[in-house]
């Protein structure tokens, strides 16, 4: 009966809490920073470290954003929604790739941000 009454209970909350529409928001921020054009420069961000842990999908692994972006307003932004996903039950819990594995680069060809093993990133140019 408890147990039922916990799981009643999280379920109310997480549609009190709308938590779709968290997870909607946090997919849409990180997006709407990963938009460039041919030439632009992009950076990888730590989303965990940022986000200070997080049950988001979104704010977990590394991504590549926009170099442009003022990560001050961002930060705040992602603190915000990971706040507000707090009294959400449910924890995505993602697989991430090793960070020093991968380059930040525009892929014109998507308008996006990418995280590249080599594939549309040009190579680093390495010192004679």
């Amino acid at each position: 009966m408890l147990a039922l009454a916990s799981a009643t209970s999280a379920c109310i909350q997480d549609l009190f809490q709308d938590c779709d529409g968290i997870q909607k928001e946090a997919r849409e921020l990180v997006e709407h920073h990963q938009g460039c054009s041919s030439g632009d420069s992009c950076i990888r961000i730590e989303m965990g470290a940022m986000a200070g842990g997080s049950c988001l999908g979104a704010f977990q692994c590394s991504q590549a954003i926009h170099a442009d972006t003022d990560l001050d307003a961002f930060s705040a932004q992602v603190t915000a929604l990971n706040h507000d996903y707090g009294g959400c039950s449910m924890c995505v819990m993602a697989g991430c790739i090793n960070p020093q594995e991968v380059t930040a680069c525009c892929d014109p060809e998507t308008g996006t941000c990418v995280l590249d093993t080599g594939s549309v990133c040009p190579a680093p140019q390495r010192s004679p």
